[in-house]
């Protein structure tokens, strides 16, 4: 079963920075336009197999309900809420940043 996705501001925010700082200050606008493509097809995939990112779980041990998956330099962090098919994509973040103080 297909789920419904729900696209948070934060992740659009944060993709919009991520792109603009490869477009503006690295200077690479086609780089900026395949980073936003493959961040994009993952979460087509996301969405048809929720389960496909690792369980995200903070260095405290506490486990919030996220999951993230990888593409390349990035990490895109969503939230499955199984009684209503729903997956909530929430965060997109340099892959080498501290997880454990960017999620709430």
């Amino acid at each position: 079963m297909q789920y419904k996705l729900k696209i948070l501001p934060s992740f659009e925010r944060e993709l919009v920075e991520i792109t603009s700082y490869i477009s503006e200050t690295l200077y690479a606008p086609k780089a900026s336009r395949k980073t936003a493509e493959s961040i994009l097809k993952k979460i087509n995939r996301i969405k048809s197999s929720p389960t496909l990112g690792k369980k995200y779980i903070s260095l405290e041990g506490e486990d919030k309900g996220f999951r993230y998956c990888t593409i390349k330099n990035y990490a895109i962090f969503y939230i499955v809420n199984e009684s209503n098919h729903t997956i909530e994509i929430r965060h997109v973040f340099y892959a080498r940043r501290d997880f454990n103080s960017l999620i709430q």
